[in-house]
């Protein structure tokens, strides 16, 4: 059963993300409403993706994707342009959702990160096309010419929108690592490597795979007796170093065997 100290943490966690959420939201919609280019028939060239692409990539796809959802909803209803219920569900549901797929790459590297806007900007940019098709075309056009264009004129808003992207968002998840410690969040930072398998460590270190093991029962028993009896002389043989320190520019390294104790030490 959850404690009630980890019950709050839990609640306070999410309260944190549904404010960031919500604060996305609003960025979204007031950074929309910043057009650099509008064209005719609805299509504008804005930087409201940015907030919810830098969001994802922050908090993973399923909270991309629900803010993503939520901020398509804000965008309709803060002067979209609505001709069906079937265009709505993709021009503000599945498109803006489709934008938390740069969740793929929370926690990973740059080139991750990019990979992700640019996967989440295509999948924007299909949808966009779809609907162009399906209720934008003249009546009774033919399918391929109304396809290239409906290509054309999504192209010429989603391309320049993806380019902004991959130069800000980065810089966006960033400034969220530092802000709030997040150090795993930042997008040059790559996942620890787990140490060498046993049959590949004497490749990758400078010793053998037997020396970052601990010392067999029978040599440190050996050990004991030789301390117990007096025979420190005999303590370097009997108990070789074994225990692996860290160094840096190498996995492993043996330390110096352990030096014979003087003659005149006590009996």
């Amino acid at each position: 059963m959850t404690s009630p100290v980890g019950r709050s943490a839990h609640d306070r966690a999410a309260t944190v993300l549904l404010a960031e959420a919500a604060l996305v939201v609003a960025l979204s919609v007031a950074l929309g409403n910043l057009r650099l280019l509008e064209l005719p028939g609805g299509g504008s060239i804005s930087f409201g993706a940015l907030p919810v692409l830098a969001f994802a990539a922050t908090h993973g796809v399923s909270w991309g994707v629900r803010t993503g959802l939520c901020a398509g909803l804000a965008h309709a209803l803060a002067g979209g342009t609505i001709i069906h219920p079937a265009q709505f569900a993709l021009d503000y549901g599945l498109a803006y959702g489709a934008l938390g797929l740069a969740g793929i790459a929370c926690g990973r590297g740059a080139w991750s990160l990019r990979a992700g806007i640019v996967a989440a900007q295509a999948a924007q940019f299909a949808c966009f096309v779809y609907s162009g098709l399906r209720f934008f075309a003249p009546p009774g056009a033919e399918t391929g010419p109304a396809l290239v264009y409906a290509a054309g004129y999504n192209a010429i808003t989603v391309l320049p929108e993806t380019a902004f992207a991959l130069w800000l968002v980065p810089v966006l998840v960033a400034a969220y690592a530092v802000a709030t410690g997040r150090d795993d969040r930042l997008p040059s930072a790559r996942p620890a490597r787990p140490l060498a398998r046993r049959g590949r460590l004497a490749a990758a270190s400078p010793i053998s795979a037997t020396a970052c093991r601990p010392a067999p029962r029978s040599q440190r028993r050996a050990a004991t007796t030789a301390l117990r009896g007096g025979g420190a002389s005999r303590l370097p043989q009997a108990l070789p170093a074994h225990r692996p320190t860290f160094q840096q520019g190498a996995i492993f390294t043996r330390p110096a065997p352990f030096a014979p104790l003087p003659a005149s030490a006590p009996q």
